[in-house]
């Protein structure tokens, strides 16, 4: 299953990414959970985790009855046992998503639930996703960031000796944030 939420509107880079879900299940080992960003950037937030246990989470609602999914939780999610009420360390960590922008966070963000044996049955009754952008300051940083790049060149190539030597650099912003005050040494 894949299912889908849109993001829009988000101008500056990522600091934070939350997911919480619930997932009724008879055998929770048997899932796959991955999120995936507009880029492509597939997080793995669960695989295999919990044995013959059932469900990720107990219901809906509250927030707290869901397995949320948050870096800063004290506990791994495969450490904890089903069905995981409350916050819980993904397998590998969402801070993969800290710092991209623009498309890369704009777009269509999917929750891919696998059942990898097809003995049991389940159902993802909800899912949401929490994210914090960035707080910008003029003059702080990255936020969400400018790419330049710096390319050098020498003409004549190569150069003989007790001839001129011309070199030529360019800076280029690759954006999404704008520049100035730029210095090159």
């Amino acid at each position: 299953v894949y299912s889908p939420i849109v993001v829009s509107n988000i101008t500056s880079a990522l600091s934070k990414v939350v997911v919480a879900l619930q997932i009724n299940h008879t055998y929770d080992s048997d899932l796959l959970l991955q999120l995936i960003s507009p880029d492509g950037t597939t997080n793995l937030l669960s695989a295999s985790n919990g044995g013959a246990g059932q469900n990720y989470g107990i219901s809906c609602s509250p927030d707290s009855l869901r397995t949320t999914f948050d870096d800063a939780a004290p506990t791994s999610i495969s450490a904890g046992v089903p069905p995981w009420a409350g916050s819980y360390q993904p397998q590998q960590a969402l801070s993969v998503f800290i710092g991209k922008s623009g498309t890369n966070i704009n777009g269509t963000w999917l929750l891919h639930v696998v059942d990898q044996v097809a003995a049991d049955t389940g159902t993802l009754d909800c899912w949401s996703m929490f994210i914090t952008p960035a707080q910008c300051t003029d003059g702080g940083g990255q936020c969400p960031g400018a790419d330049l790049a710096v390319v050098m060149s020498a003409t004549p190539n190569p150069v003989v000796a007790s001839n001129l030597l011309t070199y030529s650099i360019s800076v280029t912003n690759n954006g999404p944030s704008s520049v100035r005050n730029v210095s090159l040494t």
